[in-house]
């Protein structure tokens, strides 16, 4: 009689652990379920934040353009004959535009592993200026930023080091900076002034 109450509790125990680890087990499946929904969910997130910033870069960008003043030569939808020189400039439509720009400028570029919040200023600088020099931009914005102590080599190559120094970086000085490049260049060819009010607008919207 005396050993009944132990011989129960032993089995109320091998119950009790049975039940922790299926539940357990369930929410780690249900864990798991989430973390590929959210997965899909940031690509597709991705996705329309390059559709949407693409509307905006392609509205400043406009139509076909052949500005003798503009040294990247004939251009339609931001693609310049200059960069590009295999592209048919004047027949190029919107989803060739649109390929080109998500192979050769949004993935090389890295924009989407930037916060969210310069994705827009960032990307659009790529396009207006060309990679390197855009992210020479982004790390001069970063030094800025950060301090002495915590500088970053001003290179234009998009690397780890880079991508954890804008981390908190603000969109507003990051325009800032962007602005004062456009600046310099027209400072250095003062014929440019004539798109510098252009630059500032596009910048700043």
């Amino acid at each position: 009689m005396g050993k009944e109450p132990s011989k129960k509790s032993w089995y109320q125990r091998c119950y009790l652990t049975s039940r922790r680890r299926s539940r357990k087990s369930n929410e780690d499946q249900r864990r798991r379920q989430s973390l590929g929904r959210n997965e899909r969910v940031d690509k597709r997130k991705l996705e329309v934040k390059f559709s949407e910033i693409m509307e905006k870069v392609l509205k400043h960008e406009g139509g076909y353009v052949n500005d003798p003043d503009d040294p990247g030569g004939e251009t339609k939808y931001g693609i310049a004959k200059r960069s590009h020189p295999e592209v048919d400039i004047k027949n190029l439509t919107i989803d060739g535009a649109l390929d080109i720009y998500k192979r050769l400028y949004w993935t090389p570029s890295k924009a989407e592993k930037l916060v969210p919040e310069l994705r827009l200023c960032y990307f659009d600088g790529v396009v207006n200026m060309g990679q390197g020099r855009m992210v020479k931009v982004l790390q001069r914005a970063c030094n800025n930023k950060n301090g002495r102590g915590k500088k970053i080599a001003v290179d234009g190559r998009i690397g780890r080091m880079t991508l954890k120094a804008s981390e908190n970086l603000e969109n507003e000085r990051l325009k800032a900076f962007r602005l004062l490049y456009y600046a310099n260049i027209v400072k250095k060819n003062p014929v440019l002034e004539k798109y510098y009010f252009g630059w500032f607008r596009r910048v700043m919207f």
